[in-house]
């Protein structure tokens, strides 16, 4: 497994824990409500025992709302499932021991069995191994119980023909449910990523960056913060399309992108707004900072030698950049004012920074 394939794996399992943890809590209502409300389906069945199956119903009621209440107080998104399935498995047991206990009551009960392995169907396994243990658990405790209970053995192997039919649907939709939720969720990441990454580079794309940007810009004036804005552009970008050809060029922009992700902070941002032109949202930084950064950018990308099929390519890059001020009335302005330093470097010969001297020092 990749490190993007992990961090996709840990992302969906967080998402699915914080799901399932209000699905939990109506499972465990669900159980209360199921165990409780064949109360009088009992005294009907076998009334001298009605008593006996009346506290055994009681104690797994209590025990899976006791469970329901706990999930408020402690933090379980990371045992979301490991709770149900306990809370369930009691419940399978009170339900198992109910039915040895009746008369009859294999006969007749058999099937609420089913309810639940079925509905903890609802939650997201968290892997396939969690679903075989789960369904061994459901198939393994009437067993137990009916052995104890020296069960009579055609009624025996009825219920195991049962349980094992029930365990394999409750092991299939398990399955199934699984494969499809993780299905939407690589999709909706898909549509995400495409939404907002540049195709090429895998950094924000033009929308995504003045998303950001206004976000960034808006808090940086609300708090008084420094916020600097470096618009940088590839020389000359069409003769290498021209000599070279379009996959050169595109491997020249991957180039630079990854160099100014290594330059920069994790904090700043980083966004392919054109071409060959790039926008870098440095938070917390002055006049002084941004020109720092500016430059060493220019100058590693000089220093920088692309070989690709016996060919080795060299450009440079003109950076534009702008502080933020009271002055400025939005992101779109101070777009313009790095946009205006480009120009300026650019006009003066390329290969150079200009940052425009409008910062707060």
């Amino acid at each position: 497994m990749t490190k993007f394939d992990s961090l996709l794996e840990a992302e969906y399992v967080q998402t699915q824990s914080q799901r399932n943890l209000s699905v939990a809590r109506l499972l465990y209502l669900a159980n209360c409500c199921f165990i409780l409300g064949f109360v009088a389906w009992d005294v009907a069945i076998d009334r001298n025992q009605a008593l006996f199956t009346l506290l055994v119903r009681g104690i797994a009621a209590a025990f899976s709302f006791g469970v329901f209440c706990l999930s408020f107080i402690v933090n379980l998104k990371n045992y979301t499932y490991l709770f149900s399935y306990i809370s369930a498995l009691a419940s399978h047991l009170a339900q198992s021991i109910v039915l040895i206990s009746l008369e009859q009551g294999l006969v007749y009960g058999t099937t609420a069995l089913t309810f639940f392995p079925l509905v903890l169907v609802a939650l997201a396994p968290t892997s396939r191994s969690t679903l075989s243990v789960g369904a061994l658990g459901f198939f393994l405790i009437p067993n137990l119980v009916m052995a104890i209970a020296k069960t009579d053995r055609f009624l025996w192997l009825n219920a195991n023909v049962f349980l094992v039919a029930t365990c394999l649907l409750f092991y299939i939709l398990g399955m199934m449910t699984d494969r499809g939720r993780r299905q939407t969720f690589l999709l909706e990441k898909t549509l995400e990523q495409q939404a907002t990454q540049d195709g090429l580079t895998g950094v924000a794309n033009r929308r995504f960056f003045l998303e950001l940007g206004s976000r960034e810009f808006q808090r940086a004036q609300r708090y008084h913060k420094h916020l600097s804005l470096l618009l940088i552009d590839i020389d000359h970008f069409k003769r290498i399309n021209d000599n070279y050809g379009h996959p050169i060029g595109d491997k020249a922009i991957i180039a630079l992108t990854e160099l100014i992700c290594r330059v920069v902070r994790h904090t700043d941002i980083v966004g392919r707004i054109g071409g060959e032109e790039f926008a870098v949202l440095l938070t917390e930084t002055d006049r002084t900072g941004a020109e720092c950064v500016a430059e060493r950018i220019r100058t590693a990308v000089t220093e920088m030698r692309l070989t690709m099929g016996g060919i080795t390519i060299v450009f440079t890059v003109s950076i534009g950049g702008a502080t933020l001020t009271a002055d400025y009335k939005d992101m779109q302005h101070l777009i313009k004012t790095a946009d205006d330093a480009l120009y300026q470097a650019k006009g003066a010969g390329r290969n150079r920074v200009v940052i425009a001297k409008n910062g707060y020092d």
